[in-house]
């Protein structure tokens, strides 16, 4: 489960193009922050580059990126080009069969990444790899879960949306406000297709078609994809879209007193919000505990054009610090995987100590909040030539933070147990400690 969204430079306070994604996946899952150089590759001596369930032909130069993967994938479930190309993913549920071996979306993500300059370029080779290869491979963290895709790619001027099942496709050019959840969502006119799809002449209702709408229904996207909605849109005009709303929900809403304008506080908010009376599926910042439900992961937003781009370390966007960095300085996160994993448990364990009130809650978020407007300060008065100095400063402040909260933490699984909630619901959370707290004892974190 995810959430993706992207604004143009039309609706956004600055005038350049912002995208953001939540990344869903299993409580345990890290997801880790990676840089990853331009490559040049000797086609001869390498001709094939392994995914992570198939083997495709390699290209001879690959670009430059940042992208946050889960740690048992080639691919990632979101990043940022050197070219400002954004990419993320969502896993949506069609009435097709999904096959054991084949490629799955995360790995379609970093292929753009790398392999491309141009949300239009992007969308073209998402077409072809979906319609040489197939869909599938299964995408869980120690269970079964298979899906097709659906994605955002942007670059610095426009941005689509293309919805698959299968080896079937259609793209359509995004509004200036455009989110997409765990359901197939494009129902009336498109701008590309298929070959196979021509004969509809771009007007055929994709989503009703090819949905598994029990499925969808149970992944909550409908009501996460309205809750982005409207933070983004009211954030925009201070009046909210009935009609937007109204498709996503049947109802309206009261809007804001005043629009401030779409910019980095309105995106950490759409991505932290929580729905009233919501259940663990419904919310972008989801919590796990449900029945059905993941957690979210990952987080992550950029404006490239703008030389911005931040995101959380660990889980749990609602508490964890957002740090902005400036793209395009030497960012403190590399290629060694390892590290990256290590980097994620820390702050994962803390997240389990909040769980249990192990730490004070409200000593934790009040140390956050502190950190987090000092970093926000820090970016809108930085100069090119501090940009690699600044970087440093941000990592270093929020690994700070980090290993303070650390020190306090409880390693015992008796005293992880959640201090709210049912039987169930602590049962379901002892299950995923254990299974953390051995890994966190085999890395030596």
């Amino acid at each position: 489960m995810c959430d993706t969204c992207v604004v143009l430079p039309s609706g956004s306070l600055n005038h350049k193009m912002w995208f953001a994604k939540n990344s869903d996946r299993h409580p345990n899952e890290p997801n880790l922050i990676i840089t990853k150089p331009e490559m040049k590759y000797d086609l001869e001596a390498n001709p094939n580059l392994d995914l992570t369930y198939i083997t495709i032909p390699q290209v001879e130069v690959t670009n430059s990126l940042v992208m946050i993967k889960p740690v048992w994938t080639w691919g990632c479930e979101m990043g940022v080009n050197s070219y400002n190309l954004c990419i993320g993913n969502e896993a949506v549920f069609t009435k097709g069969s999904y096959p054991k071996d084949g490629i799955i979306g995360m790995d379609i993500c970093r292929l753009v990444l790398e392999r491309c300059t141009t949300a239009l370029e992007g969308i073209q080779l998402i077409a072809s790899l979906i319609e040489n290869y197939v869909q599938g491979g299964n995408c869980g963290f120690g269970e079964d879960f298979f899906y097709d895709n659906s994605f955002i790619v942007a670059d610095s001027s426009e941005a689509f949306v293309i919805e698959t099942s299968g080896n079937l496709w259609i793209a359509k050019q995004c509004d200036e406000v455009h989110c997409i959840s765990n359901y197939l969502s494009i129902e009336g006119e498109w701008d590309f297709g298929s070959s196979s799809l021509d004969r509809y002449n771009g007007k055929m209702n994709f989503s009703k078609v090819h949905s598994d709408r029990i499925r969808s229904h149970f992944a909550g996207g409908n009501l996460r994809r309205y809750s982005v909605y409207r933070n983004l849109l009211d954030a925009r005009d201070g009046v909210p879209k009935a009609t937007i709303y109204s498709i996503i929900l049947g109802k309206n809403f009261e809007s804001r007193e005043k629009a401030e304008g779409v910019q980095y506080t309105t995106f950490k908010e759409a991505l932290r919000n929580h729905l009233k009376n919501g259940s663990y599926t419904e919310s972008p910042c989801m919590h796990y505990g449900g029945a059905f439900g993941s957690h979210t992961t990952g987080s992550l937003i950029v404006s490239g054009e703008d030389d911005f781009i931040a995101f959380t370390g660990g889980s749990t966007p609602c508490r964890s610090i957002y740090m902005p960095y400036v793209l395009s300085g030497n960012l403190p996160y590399g290629e060694d995987e390892a590290s990256a994993e290590i980097y994620w448990l820390r702050r994962e364990l803390i997240q389990r100590n909040l769980l249990a009130g192990y730490i004070s809650p409200i000593e934790y978020m009040s140390d956050l909040i502190k950190i987090e407007q000092e970093l926000d300060v820090g970016f809108d008065i930085i100069t090119k030539s501090e940009k690699d100095l600044y970087n440093r400063r941000v990592y270093d402040k929020e690994n700070e933070f980090v290993l303070k909260y650390l020190e306090k933490c409880s390693r015992n699984l008796k005293e992880l147990v959640p201090k709210k909630g049912g039987i169930f619901y602590k049962r379901r959370w002892n299950r995923m400690n254990e299974k953390l707290l051995a890994r966190i004892e085999e890395l030596g974190v």
